[in-house]
């Protein structure tokens, strides 16, 4: 199965509520009148903000509300998105209350708080900025049946759980487009899906409002992206929500591996450590810093329909993006130095591409995980299953590449570590815990 795409659009429905094209030139967007020179840059502001299917759809009505706390307000223009958003988000509200009622009260009393003491399973999280080819990554390694992953019916609802996920499992599907805004990469319910999703619908633990919704509250947001500058009560709330959304997809899955996918975990890698008392490993997929740039100014154009407010201009979203990867980055592989070797794996995207099965077979190896016969076929299946991959390339604005921008993606010790050097895998000969069973 296929899947990253973390939101869908009414583009079957509703064309009107995202960008069309005609030859060659965006000549709409959300009911907007565009100039010439908007026409260009691709960045038109909308006339009206009309309802999408959004990816914080599903959030509980508490969760808004505090979201809408955070900001000034709401122009009228985007009021029939928002009363949409609202109207989704009692749905999801109704749908999953019962659950996340008792579920507190559960792990509320000492035999629950025990039985998630006692819940330590094995973990791999797969690191990597977004437009990294994280995904593609996570979808294969969700072919492994020893191993479990969050699907997007899970994660676009993470209060949830099993009565509430089965019904919005089926709400879900006329909903959700088959391919992502930004590329023809596939999603739906069953799909493996980023788990941040989760925390972002169950408790706003996520920078995502911030990416996608209220991009001018960005400073605030930002700070759950990395976990830093939080109080102690919200980094304990992160902690717990994380936790009880592991020990949630692993009912019934025995002692099968989790395997986790967000983009931000790629600046948590210690606080991911700590959280799993160390029964966590890595693998870090890394990409060309201008691409991976470039691919994230595209996304935020083609994910636009799901803001509340005006867009920043383009400049200011492509310096965000540049900050946030190169810290990140430098985060992850600073965090990654101080873990046992044999414990966390780095490969490059496009080794990954030309050969997805050797450069699998890198990271089991790293991971002293057996890559199985069975694994190997059900890999090979879904490779064979995806067709040709077509990255959308309208021709928008993607801003100007700034000094900054050239010193990281020009920067020696960079360019080494993370785009040019060849596959390596740290712990070749690693010894195999009892724990990873073989496959």
């Amino acid at each position: 199965m296929r899947c990253d795409r973390v939101w869908g659009v009414w583009s079957d429905r509703f064309p009107q509520s995202v960008c069309w094209a005609h030859s060659g030139r965006v000549v709409g967007y959300c009911g907007g009148v565009e100039s010439n020179d908007q026409q260009e840059r691709g960045w038109a502001k909308p006339g009206v903000g009309l309802p999408v299917a959004h990816l914080l759809a599903l959030a509980p009505l508490d969760v808004w509300l505090r979201l809408l706390g955070k900001v000034s307000g709401v122009h009228a223009r985007y009021w029939p998105r928002l009363a949409f958003v609202l109207f989704t988000s009692f749905v999801g509200t109704v749908s999953t209350v019962h659950e996340r009622l008792l579920l507190a009260l559960y792990f509320w009393l000492p035999v629950g708080r025990a039985r998630l003491a006692r819940h330590k399973p094995e973990v791999i999280v797969i690191l990597g900025y977004y437009r990294s080819g994280t995904t593609h990554l996570h979808n294969l390694m969700s072919c492994d049946r020893g191993m479990v992953t969050a699907r997007w019916y899970q994660c676009l609802a993470g209060q949830g759980f099993w009565l509430g996920w089965t019904v919005l499992r089926v709400l879900l599907v006329p909903f959700l487009g088959r391919t992502r805004p930004q590329d023809s990469v596939g999603f739906g319910p069953e799909w493996p899906g980023a788990d941040d999703f989760a925390l972002a619908t169950w408790g706003g633990c996520s920078s995502i409002a911030g990416r996608y919704v209220f991009p001018s509250a960005w400073d605030d947001w930002k700070r759950w992206h990395h976990l830093e500058d939080l109080d102690e009560a919200q980094v304990a709330t992160w902690r717990r929500l994380t936790k009880r959304f592991v020990f949630k997809i692993t009912r019934g899955a025995g002692d099968r591996v989790v395997v986790l996918k967000t983009p931000s975990h790629t600046a948590r890698v210690a606080e991911l450590d700590r959280l799993f008392a160390g029964r966590v490993r890595f693998v870090h997929l890394v990409r060309d810093p201008g691409a991976v740039i470039d691919s994230n100014v595209r996304m935020m154009h083609a994910l636009r329909g799901h803001l509340l407010e005006d867009a920043p201009d383009v400049q200011t979203l492509r310096t965000r993006v540049v900050e946030e990867y190169a810290a990140t980055e430098q985060r992850c592989a600073e965090a990654l130095e101080e873990i046992e070797p044999d414990r966390w794996v780095r490969v490059r995207f496009k080794d990954l591409r030309s050969d997805p099965m050797g450069t699998l077979g890198t990271i089991y190896d790293g991971l002293g995980i057996e890559f199985g016969d069975t694994t190997k076929k059900e890999m090979r299946a879904y490779l064979g299953s995806l067709g040709s991959y077509s990255a959308q390339r309208e021709a928008i604005d993607l801003g100007e590449e700034d000094e900054q921008e050239r010193r990281v993606c020009a920067l020696p010790s960079r360019a080494s570590r993370w785009s040019t050097r060849p596959a390596r895998c740290r712990g070749h000969g690693a010894v195999r815990s009892p724990a990873w069973r073989s496959r």
